[in-house]
């Protein structure tokens, strides 16, 4: 126990100004909150000038300790939403191809529509030969990014062995 008679008023002054910071838990409490949010200066130095300097040891790695946390939430947060955005670009490309291959799809089945002159919902290969001579088609198939010199190959690719392509 502290003999307060005892003590010079220098000591005693000492003592009560370290009692303001340190006292009680709930003073300890708010002066621990202070240093990591605000200024840590004036904590610090108390306890340096009237207790101890090894004080200010604690004080600085407390610090470093509660700045590497608060960047480190900081850091996942960013990393968090950066992988969110990416996974918006893979879905939005994904998304982007299924309506870019819905247009090709749509394209070819105009292009066999206007193959299909007998209207029998399937293509001889008379028809497609004769799409050989008509220029609109030849166009339509150039913007389908198929050449010329490949749709015979397209038709046997296309063909199950019957002759047609359906």
């Amino acid at each position: 126990e502290v003999d307060w008679e005892s003590m010079d008023d220098a000591a005693l002054a000492a003592k009560q100004k370290v009692f303001l910071y340190y006292g009680t838990f709930y003073r300890v409490m708010l002066t621990m909150f202070e240093v990591s949010f605000a200024n840590w200066a004036p904590a610090c130095r108390l306890l340096v000038d009237e207790v101890g300097e090894w004080y200010g040891s604690f004080f600085v790695v407390y610090r470093c300790m509660i700045g590497f946390a608060v960047l480190s939430v900081v850091q996942a947060v960013f990393i968090q939403q950066t992988i969110k955005s990416a996974q918006l670009d893979d879905d939005f490309m994904v998304e982007q191809k299924n309506r870019e291959k819905s247009a090709y799809v749509a394209k070819l089945h105009r292009m066999f529509q206007k193959l299909d002159t007998s209207k029998a919902g399937h293509v001889c290969m008379d028809e497609f030969k004769a799409m050989l001579a008509r220029n609109d088609l030849k166009v339509m198939m150039s913007t389908l990014e198929v050449e010329v010199d490949d749709l015979e190959s397209l038709f046997k690719l296309l063909d199950d062995g019957d002759g047609f392509m359906s």
